[in-house]
């Protein structure tokens, strides 16, 4: 699923239709010049680093400038693939897949072992551009499945309403739903599969490790929440413009129900559901929840 632009100038639309054809990639303009004939462009793949571009619209010639990671550019990196999977309820969740470069096709040879890399935000989204991570987890020869889960951004409001107070409720199923898509499809071996994030991520890896441990060999939890009755009680300063929204998005401390929803939803409390068990990824690895 790539970003597509939709000019509402001719002009535009020509010149944005060129360079997505000539770069291969999904273009942002990042700067321009006054009178509108250069054009400082960024193209972005999942299988190379971001590089930067200037556009002359006079003469259409597009100069390269620089690469963001040069020394990857000619280094094979693993493509992105995107398919949409069906939740359990039915909501469509647009998922990133990205195998091993060494893998031809959009299925591996055999059931890989999988991370499942849990964006944050919540409100924010995966997409279809170079990570780091992504690329450093399939470089070792890792499926990695990036699961829009309800809430995220950018698939329209009726979607984001949909993960309203459903921190470790739907939204978890939805990423579970996506773990067994891929074993269903046999990319994953069901018994090493990983979950990781940062942020809300965080707390999806913690949750993977107490709401659902036999479902992951391992949960990788980066600033991760363990108590949300806690983080919504005492918030930070910063937080005064949009804290009504968190309270109405995630549960409210200041209501019975409230305190009730978060403490039901919060790893702290089910600490001890944490499973450890070995695995088999590496000869030297111990895959264990934490």
């Amino acid at each position: 699923m790539r970003r597509a632009w939709i000019a509402i100038d001719s002009a535009t639309g020509r010149d944005l239709a060129m360079l997505e054809r000539e770069l291969d990639a999904t273009i942002e303009i990042e700067s321009q010049s006054d009178d509108d004939t250069l054009w400082v462009v960024a193209a972005a793949r999942p299988d190379r680093p971001c590089a930067w571009h200037l556009l002359n619209r006079r003469t259409g010639k597009t100069t390269s400038l620089f690469s963001a990671r040069p020394k990857l550019n000619k280094a094979r990196l693993a493509p992105m693939h995107s398919v949409v999977i069906a939740a359990r309820d039915g909501l469509e969740l647009v998922t990133y897949l990205t195998l091993p470069a060494t893998e031809t096709g959009v299925r591996p040879a055999r059931p890989l072992p999988m991370v499942l890399d849990v964006h944050g935000g919540p409100w924010a989204r995966d997409g279809w551009n170079y990570n780091r991570d992504v690329q450093w987890l399939a470089n070792r020869n890792y499926a990695v499945l990036q699961v829009n889960y309800r809430g995220s951004a950018g698939f329209g409001k009726t979607f984001a309403r949909a993960g309203d107070r459903e921190w470790a409720g739907k939204m978890h199923d939805d990423l579970i739903d996506g773990v067994n898509w891929a074993i269903a499809e046999g990319i994953a071996d069901p018994k090493r599969i990983a979950i990781y994030g940062a942020s809300y991520g965080g707390y999806a890896a913690f949750v993977g490790a107490t709401f659902t441990p036999d479902v992951f060999c391992c949960s990788v939890p980066v600033v991760g929440i363990t108590n949300l009755e806690t983080m919504l009680a005492d918030p930070p300063p910063y937080w005064t413009a949009f804290y009504e929204q968190e309270c109405h998005r995630i549960g409210d401390p200041r209501t019975p129900e409230g305190v009730a929803l978060l403490k039901a939803r919060s790893r702290l409390h089910r600490a001890g559901d944490i499973m450890k068990r070995c695995s088999s990824v590496t000869a030297r690895t111990t895959c264990a929840a934490s």
